[in-house]
């Protein structure tokens, strides 16, 4: 969970980032979601590649914590749904 919310910390302080949080399972599983909204796709981009060489290189990156392939995905948000 510490590992997470550092990527979360940083990323929430990066250029272009809007809002990044991480949240538990409620019951108790060890699953989280992970979730950040980015002004625009080379924002995110930008901030994975800083995420990368700031943390991953520290303590190893998260891959290999999971326990199944992530879920990941890009979606469009309209910025007035954000508020």
């Amino acid at each position: 969970m510490r590992m997470l919310e550092a990527r979360q910390a940083l990323r929430s302080r990066t250029d272009g980032c809007i809002k990044a949080w991480v949240s538990r399972s409620m019951d108790g599983q060890p699953m989280f979601l992970v979730q950040a909204i980015y002004d625009s796709e080379d924002s995110w981009h930008a901030c994975a590649k800083i995420v990368a060489e700031e943390l991953d290189t520290r303590d190893g990156g998260i891959e290999d914590l999971l326990s199944g392939p992530p879920l990941v995905g890009i979606f469009a948000l309209d910025p007035k749904d954000a508020e």
